[in-house]
């Protein structure tokens, strides 16, 4: 069984290629990022989605309000590998209720 698996892995569709690491490059950015996230006590709860391309990194979501956008992306741009952060976050619209006596 395992000398069947080795021979299935040196198959053409299983080896290497540029967009293979690159990819896997992309992957790694993107968690790299999300654990300088998780890592600092700022931005340690939020949750955003991180899409990473050659070192170009996109954050999308949407955080409480001015001051988390703002150090989520500070500690995105702070990460190893990222050469720039495209900022698509949005923050949480708050409604406010009035209340009337009747």
């Amino acid at each position: 069984a395992a000398a069947q698996i080795r021979h299935l892995t040196e198959r053409p569709e299983f080896q290497e290629t540029q967009a293979s690491r690159a990819m896997l490059a992309d992957l790694a950015l993107a968690a790299e990022v999300r654990a300088a996230l998780k890592d600092n006590l700022s931005t340690s709860e939020v949750n955003v989605d991180i899409q990473a391309r050659s070192g170009q990194v996109v954050l999308r979501g949407i955080v409480v309000n001015e001051t988390e956008r703002d150090e989520t992306v500070r500690v995105a741009t702070r990460a190893a590998g990222v050469a720039h952060v495209e900022n698509q976050l949005h923050v949480m619209a708050m409604r406010r209720f009035t209340y009337s006596k009747t």
